[in-house]
């Protein structure tokens, strides 16, 4: 008798364990695969990648992160398959993947990058955020109201009492800007052109040893009421919107992924980008830290 109670409390024991590990409607550690996310080395990619695991963890898949790469490795790591996701720009795709010429029109530019990713490279272009990193002219306000200068071809015609800083390192893409900018604005000759390091330009406005000086448009700098953005009275600049870079093989396989992505996207502007930002690069929070909070008050179901 005490031998068949044993066995049949073994059994019941047995299937209740059988049970409890088939529960897996709570189970989100990554039963749907893998994926690996990149980044860019910089405060601004590094959150919305983040963002991007984060959603992808809360539907259930285990995510891999390869942080701090430039666009260079970045592409060539999606492209062999190493990486499967990584936030990119269309100005970036355009111009230094696809080294096309400088187009204006963001509808042009988002449709030739989407339709030659997927052709070249196999990899889809998901929707844009309306989170555009594109360069801005800023000026300190003193300085600005002092000669008028509100459009850039205000500034374009007060030149000759203006110091322009310049990086000392300038890519490609903004010197093909600038031509554009003198093709449609005329030359703009400054008082003085002095080269200065990306990183020192806040302070050389400061210090008002430049006038005037290329920004970007989610620079948590701007912020201050002390800076203004000179506005672009016509439009002539690359634009730079925000999208997830996704390898084919993994839409194909994971439909959802798309949505997903886009869903974290569809929250992105440059006002929340200028405002994520400014906790690391301002307050020194951790951009892991930043995303979590973001993605738990703003974008988690």
């Amino acid at each position: 008798m005490k031998k068949t109670v044993t066995v049949f409390l073994a059994m019941v024991l047995l299937v209740t364990g059988l049970v409890g590990c088939g529960n897996g409607d709570d189970d989100k550690t990554g039963s749907k695969g893998t994926i690996t996310v990149g980044a860019k080395g910089f405060s601004e990619n590094l959150i919305v990648a983040e963002l991007y695991a984060l959603a992808l963890e809360d539907e259930g898949y285990t995510v891999n992160r390869q942080y701090t790469l430039n666009t260079n490795v970045l592409h060539e790591s999606i492209v062999s398959g190493e990486i499967d996701v990584y936030p990119e720009y269309s100005g970036t795709s355009y111009l230094n993947i696809l080294g096309l010429e400088v187009e204006f029109d963001r509808e042009k530019v988002y449709n030739t990058v989407k339709e030659k990713y997927a052709e070249e490279f196999n990899l889809a272009v998901l929707n844009e955020s309306e989170v555009n990193d594109t360069g801005c002219f800023v000026m300190l306000k003193e300085t600005a109201d002092k000669y008028g200068i509100k459009t850039v071809s205000d500034m374009q015609k007060n030149a000759e009492n203006l110091i322009w800083g310049t990086y000392t390192a300038q890519g490609s893409d903004e010197r093909a800007e600038w031509e554009g900018f003198e093709k449609i604005y005329g030359d703009f000759n400054f008082k003085e052109i002095k080269a200065i390091d990306s990183s020192l330009s806040w302070v050389a406005l400061d210090n008002k040893e430049v006038d005037c000086d290329e920004g970007l448009a989610t620079q948590p700098q701007l912020l201050d009421d002390k800076y203004v953005v000179i506005e672009e009275d016509i439009p002539c600049r690359l634009p730079y919107y925000l999208y997830p870079v996704v390898r084919q093989e993994i839409i194909d396989d994971n439909s959802e992924v798309t949505d997903i992505l886009n869903n974290v996207s569809s929250y992105l502007n440059n006002d929340v980008i200028i405002q994520l930002v400014s906790k690391t690069d301002i307050d020194g929070e951790e951009y892991t830290d930043i995303a979590k909070e973001f993605y738990e008050e703003k974008i988690k179901k």
